[in-house]
């Protein structure tokens, strides 16, 4: 690595050099216990800048990221190379501003502040190999910064795509889109400059207000340690209701945004409830509207990345004049100087190695910036009146249904790309605690170390959420959450169960003793378990009130009105033999069908457009389907159903 016989690797550093700030960039006092593990390189001098015989690493690593990709990807492969890849040093505010941003073919190789390797107690289950010598490698995080990319042009995409496959899980996926400026607006729809301005401010409200009514939602669509309040996550970004939940209304409108007691210190802004049930609390929707529509566009930027303050003292962020950019969706770019990329960056995202995840993350995030555009030029597409359903003085109800699938309608996206991302929201609702969705990647301290750089030391178990100082969750606490519209989505999330040539097919009976012969024993095959439970007669979602259920489920999915089939793709019964198809027998042809095209099947085994079916009637449903080729299993009463195929 070094060209010197003087220098060498130390591969055993102790936990209080790591983390020193030469050695470790993140701050403990925002990211507590984020000291991961990295060597270090010894000389026989000490170096010319930090005077110390023993350094971090410089610029090594990236070269080796640099190399990597060279040999992987055409684009990089030189001499005839269509892309430039350019190896920086950490990337601060300073050298930012040095950047030449339009440089459309230049890829940046960087070690961010923020971006840390997987830890010292973590790195035998990140090694790309199983069973080599973990004391061999080493970890250390890199930032891939790409060129600003059109979603338009294909080629572009497939350098998303390939390049992604490079990308760690623990990183973040940020996603930057050009903001709405007049500049745009005059050029593209010739618009005068005073018109451009206001369209532009209208722009920015609702696309506030997207983010704002929508953010649970859009929240489903990320594995929970992406979500705000999760320990993980909890120091990374937060919700952009923030200023909502610490501010009276009073304050917040029309622009007193931070008052004068309120405190703004980071453990003061962690651990609050942002939920929807919590800011409907706070102020209607029509509140917020009318509110947002008196504000200037600083002001508008500012309660989104709240809180916007210099205070000094204590635990107070640096850099927050414009607000604090730490949030799900960071408006504050917008707000940037012109020489720097004037984006909305979209942080919620979990690094990924798929290059389809991340080429449909970031359609959906330009369609969410659309859809301000299309909201801005007319209002009445904006569904959402209210945070609930509301009786109107003529006695009808008018119905607020807030659902990150009819944003997806809205952007028009693909039946393939809603498809894709309802499958997500069911794999990421069946977590378990400390799983690969919910995992905790902090490094424990050693016992009685205290910082000399501060920082709470939290241990990585002891989540922020957890309530109990036992260290054990309340057992009501174990298992997840799940809303009724959630659970439409799952069914089963496990792998394949395999059945025996000699099984016979299943009776269409609706009693436990009749079904009692086609029991199949779960211990030995390892069926999975079923969200959607069969009672004896019916289909059911344990734990969930009925009522709650067809009034949030069948009030808008569920309609009669002609061309309105795919309103209603979320349909348990139809997503729950998908899902299930496409887990038991993912080689199958059936488990590529869509929601669309199974509805029909549905409705004509109902006798109408279907709102619950029963045991029967889905048998009869899955055997039309599949034209005889598969059939339903009943397990056992605790474990539901499965798709058997018959032999």
């Amino acid at each position: 690595m070094y060209r010197y016989a003087e220098y060498k690797p130390v591969k055993t550093l102790p936990y209080a050099t790591r983390q020193l700030q030469r050695f470790s960039r993140v701050n403990p006092v925002f990211s507590p216990n984020r000291t991961y593990n990295s060597w270090a390189v010894e000389s026989s001098v000490p170096d010319k800048v930090t005077k110390e015989r023993l350094n971090p690493w410089k610029k090594e690593p990236l070269q080796i990221v640099a190399n990597i990709l060279r040999q992987n990807i055409p684009a990089f492969a030189e001499p005839n190379a269509s892309r430039d890849l350019y190896v920086l040093d950490t990337l601060d505010n300073v050298n930012k501003k040095k950047l030449v941003w339009d440089n459309k073919k230049q890829w940046k190789i960087t070690k961010d502040h923020s971006v840390c390797g997987v830890g010292s107690q973590n790195i035998e289950n990140w090694l790309p190999r199983k069973g080599i010598q973990v004391e061999k490698w080493d970890s250390l995080g890199v930032e891939l910064v790409s060129p600003v990319l059109n979603s338009n042009t294909p080629n572009d995409k497939k350098d998303a795509s390939q390049t992604g496959a490079f990308i760690r899980n623990q990183c973040g996926l940020h996603v930057h889109i050009q903001g709405p400026n007049a500049a745009q607006f005059q050029r593209d729809l010739n618009m005068s400059e005073d018109d451009a301005e206001y369209h532009k401010a209208k722009v920015w409200r609702e696309l506030a207000m997207i983010l704002l009514v929508y953010e649970d939602e859009i929240a489903r669509l990320h594995p929970p340690c992406r979500r705000p309040g999760q320990a993980n996550a909890q120091y990374q970004f937060q919700s952009n209701r923030l200023g909502f939940m610490k501010e009276d209304l009073a304050n917040t409108f029309p622009n007193n945004l931070v008052g004068p007691t309120v405190q703004t210190l980071i453990e003061d802004c962690i651990n609050i409830d942002c939920s929807t049930q919590a800011i409907s609390r706070k102020a209607t929707i029509p509140q917020i509207c009318d509110g947002l529509s008196k504000y200037s566009d600083s002001d508008v930027v500012a309660l989104m990345n709240w809180p916007r303050t210099i205070r000094a003292g204590g635990t107070q962020k640096l850099d927050r004049d414009l607000g604090d950019k730490d949030r799900q969706v960071n408006m504050t770019y917008m707000m940037r100087t012109p020489e720097l990329p004037q984006t909305i960056e979209f942080r919620q995202a979990k690094g990924s190695l798929n290059g389809e995840h991340v080429n449909r993350w970031v359609d959906f995030c330009i369609g969410i910036v659309r859809l301000a555009h299309l909201y801005a030029a007319d209002p009445s597409h904006f569904r959402v009146r209210n945070w609930e359903d509301v009786t109107l003085p003529d006695g009808t109800v008018e119905r607020n249904s807030i659902d990150v699938f009819d944003l997806m309608r809205d952007m028009e996206l693909s039946p393939e790309a809603i498809a894709y991302w309802e499958g997500q929201v069911a794999m990421y609702a069946g977590y378990v605690k400390n799983d690969e969705h919910d995992r905790l990647d902090d490094e424990v301290p050693p016992e009685g170390f205290v910082s000399m750089r501060g920082g709470s030391g939290r241990p990585p178990g002891k989540r922020a959420r957890d309530k109990n100082d036992s260290g054990e969750e309340d057992e009501d606490k174990k298992k997840p959450k799940l809303s009724p519209r959630t659970a439409a989505h799952i069914f089963t999330l496990a792998s394949s169960i395999t059945i025996p040539s000699a099984f016979p097919p299943p009776a269409t009976h609706n009693h436990y003793p009749t079904l009692h012969k086609n029991l199949y024993d779960t211990k030995h095959h390892h069926c999975p378990d079923e969200t959607l439970q069969f009672d004896g007669l019916d289909w059911t979602l344990p734990s969930f009130n009925a009522d709650n259920w067809m009034r949030m489920e069948t009030s808008h999915l569920i309609s009669v009105s002609p061309g309105s089939r795919h309103d209603r793709t979320s349909l348990s019964p139809c997503n729950a033999l998908i899902l299930s198809m496409r887990a038991q027998h993912p080689l199958s042809q059936f488990a590529q069908t869509k929601s669309y095209e199974l509805l029909p099947i549905i409705d004509r085994v109902f006798g109408g457009p279907a709102r619950d079916l029963n045991e029967d009637q889905i048998v009869r449903v899955l055997r039309e389907w599949t034209n005889g080729e598969f059939n339903l299993v009943y397990v056992t009463p605790r474990d539901g159903h499965g798709i058997a195929r018959r032999t």
